[in-house]
């Protein structure tokens, strides 16, 4: 696991575990779709949903506005309402654990509903 993609890769790899217990039909880590690849995508009877990864980083933007765009043109593809977004801040004057905890639905312009969870 490369120092780049250590927090988001083990975030994907414990939810695909989590799932896996949980008796999902599936939990697929980079979810091929077209060229592109969803950080995870789950499955359960008729229910799938779509999750993007993003960590914001030292002299970096807040990854929240990419990862929406990102996120809901792969939901698009797919076919989807909603998904969930993760963004895990890496900066160090970043606020303590509990207190940069949060979470936020965003109504994408294509009327795609969005959780925004950050850590």
């Amino acid at each position: 696991m490369s120092a780049n993609c250590q927090i988001p890769c083990l975030a994907g790899l414990i939810l695909q575990v989590l799932v896996t217990l949980r008796n999902f039909n599936a939990a697929e880590r980079e979810y091929a779709i077209g060229s592109d690849r969803m950080d995870l995508c789950l499955r359960y009877r008729d229910v799938t949903l779509g999750i993007e990864l993003k960590v914001w980083r030292e002299k970096k933007r807040d990854p929240q506005g990419e990862g929406i765009e990102q996120l809901e043109s792969y939901l698009g593809r797919l076919g989807l309402d909603f998904g969930w977004l993760f963004v895990f801040d890496r900066r160090k004057n970043a606020l303590p654990m509990e207190e940069r905890l949060s979470t936020q639905v965003v109504v994408t312009e294509n009327q795609r509903t969005i959780t925004v969870i950050r850590a």
